[in-house]
């Protein structure tokens, strides 16, 4: 794993994470239909996406990493692999404290396709 994986996906991830969340639309006056579809919330929503792909394509890389290396678990080079995974698990419950609905919606969505993409490459390695 680079150092820009290392570095960079973890915090970028944060980084879009707090800048979606900073543009969730509160409750707006009249029906609450105006709140799904302001500019805002569209904002709300790339940025969203992005945290989850970022955060779910640094855990896989992390997690393929610290599986994958032949070297002892507390060995420095494995371990550095896990830095993601434990940015990964610091901020799900910062997000599903702040916004659960679509924290459980990017999650499932995101976290299922990382998993059939592992399950896909993993199918294809022992063909």
């Amino acid at each position: 794993m680079s150092r820009r994986d290392l570095l960079f996906g973890p915090l970028l991830t944060w980084i879009f994470a707090g800048m979606a969340l900073h543009r969730l639309p509160e409750e707006t006056p009249g029906p609450p239909f105006w709140r799904y579809v302001s500019v805002d919330f569209l904002v709300f929503l790339v940025l969203w996406a992005l945290c989850f792909h970022l955060l779910f394509r640094t855990v896989a890389k992390g997690a393929g990493g610290f599986a994958e290396l032949p070297l002892p678990v507390s060995h420095r080079k494995r371990l550095r692999c896990a830095i993601p995974v434990v940015s990964a698990l610091l901020l799900l419950p910062f997000l599903f404290y702040h916004a659960p609905v679509f924290a459980a919606l990017g999650t499932g969505f995101f976290g299922t396709r990382e998993a059939l993409r592992w399950f896909r490459k993993r199918r294809a390695r022992l063909e």
